[in-house]
């Protein structure tokens, strides 16, 4: 349930490695060596690979990709080729395609898009205004070749990245002159402009979209803003973090941080034992973590209640198949890359 404009993204044990290894080359996905060993995979219904005896991955796309978001309202995430004209939007649950949405000539292709909760629509950043010269922002929809509005402003120039706060009413737009910025939807007015030294390299909301963070190359302290008005809310006197469940940030392995009061605290009991966090679910209740393997090359995939921290299922992954994986809304499937940027969706038992 993590919200962020950082877009990117996924298997076994004692005896079942050479399979995996076997599977990965067939795919591209590792180093091929002078005589590869080829291993029958079992028979599996038509676009589905057995990984594990009780785990299934369903294949989205073998070539590289972006991930653009989540749209936990509709139960869809969106991907598209990186830099590509066509967005695809699957079903979180089943890895179907449910549409394929084709971006305007004006859209500007090197800023990867943000989706609404709704799925609905989808931002964009534009070429300037042909009159003007601003900069433009535009929402399109992801079912007709529409815009909803525009967004326009000097200081859209240039922008890089886009995030939606995860009720939908926010936009946070980075831009390469060191800079962010949080735009209300609602009201399509600037709430606060955000300066630094360096570029902004993340842009997150809060699992409950209270909080707003952005991160610059090379900060040493975090501003959190609060999202409902744009004002700051406190420096917290780290480089950055990952927003967890409730009000905490990860700054770090063993570190944690109130979002309250920027106070030390300790770790959740869902991010026991080393585990890294990957994000939660649509209500928050359950957490995607990874935590060390006992095989070299090898890492567990957990879903984890948030409350207790008890472990709701254990997958072992290939570490080339773990790299920043998502939880889906439904929290029972988690998206991962194959590691040469197409992705997979895998059924967590």
């Amino acid at each position: 349930m993590q919200h962020t404009s950082s877009p990117r993204p996924a298997r076994w044990g004692l005896g079942l490695v050479p399979l995996l290894l076997a599977f990965a080359a067939a795919q591209g996905l590792a180093p091929s060596s002078p005589n590869p060993v080829a291993a029958p995979l079992p028979a599996t219904p038509p676009g589905l690979v057995t990984l594990t005896p009780t785990g299934t991955v369903t294949p989205i796309a073998t070539e590289p990709l972006e991930v653009l978001g989540v749209a936990e309202g509709a139960g869809l995430f969106a991907v598209r080729a990186v830099g590509g004209s066509v967005v695809k939007l699957y079903d979180a649950g089943s890895g179907r395609l449910v549409r394929e949405v084709r971006l305007q000539s004006e859209v500007l292709l090197s800023v990867p898009p943000a989706i609404t909760p709704d799925g609905r629509w989808l931002a964009v950043a534009l070429t300037p205004d042909p009159a003007t010269r601003e900069g433009r922002l535009g929402l399109f929809s992801t079912t007709d070749p529409v815009y909803g509005f525009f967004l326009r402003s000097a200081g859209l120039r240039d922008s890089v990245s886009l995030a939606i706060s995860p009720d939908g009413t926010r936009l946070a737009v980075g831009n390469r002159n060191n800079y962010v910025q949080l735009w209300n939807l609602s009201t399509r007015q600037r709430m606060n402009t955000l300066k630094a030294a360096t570029e902004p390299r993340a842009l997150a909301f809060s699992p409950d979209g209270r909080y707003f963070m952005p991160q610059f190359r090379g900060q040493k302290t975090t501003q959190l803003l609060l999202a409902a008005g744009g004002e700051p809310a406190r420096s917290l006197p780290v480089a950055g973090g990952q927003f967890a469940v409730a009000d905490l940030l990860v700054a770090g392995p063993g570190r944690a941080l109130s979002l309250a009061t920027g106070a030390a605290v300790p770790l959740p009991a869902y991010l026991a034992g080393g585990a890294s966090l990957h994000g939660f679910d649509k209500g928050a209740k359950r957490a995607l973590v990874t935590v060390p393997g006992t095989e070299k090359g090898i890492v567990f995939l957990e879903l984890r209640d948030v409350l207790s921290g008890a472990t709701l299922a254990r997958q072992p992954v290939p570490a080339l198949f773990a790299f920043s994986p998502r939880l889906m809304p439904g929290g029972n499937h988690a998206l991962l890359g194959d590691g040469a940027g197409g992705l997979r969706l895998l059924a967590l038992r």
